[in-house]
């Protein structure tokens, strides 16, 4: 038999489109990590950061990680430590002062 690419690229297409819209329907909207960067005003590898730490929740359709909006609404409401963490051996430090 004789392969069609075209045929096969759209095929593929409609079914990323198909995954995308009923991720859409149970997860809300879906925003792509480089909107959700520039939303947040970080880095778009800090986002990967947090994504990979498990800290925004993200759902995966066609090998494509995007962020539902609430959980992008989620983590802008969630509390955050500020400032530079400390390095261990001060930690450690303050831990055996009693501190």
């Amino acid at each position: 038999m004789f392969d069609f690419p075209v045929i096969d690229a759209r095929t593929k297409s409609r079914s990323k489109l198909r995954q995308y819209i009923e991720a859409t329907i149970k997860h809300g909207p879906l925003i792509s990590q480089s909107m959700a960067a520039e939303a947040l005003s970080l880095h778009r590898s800090r986002i990967g950061q947090l994504v990979d730490a498990g800290r925004i929740a993200t759902v995966e359709i066609a090998g494509t990680r995007y962020i539902p909006g609430s959980a992008l609404e989620l983590f802008m409401v969630e509390e955050r430590k500020t400032g530079r963490p400390m390095k261990p051996a001060k930690f450690s430090a303050l831990i055996r002062a009693g501190m």
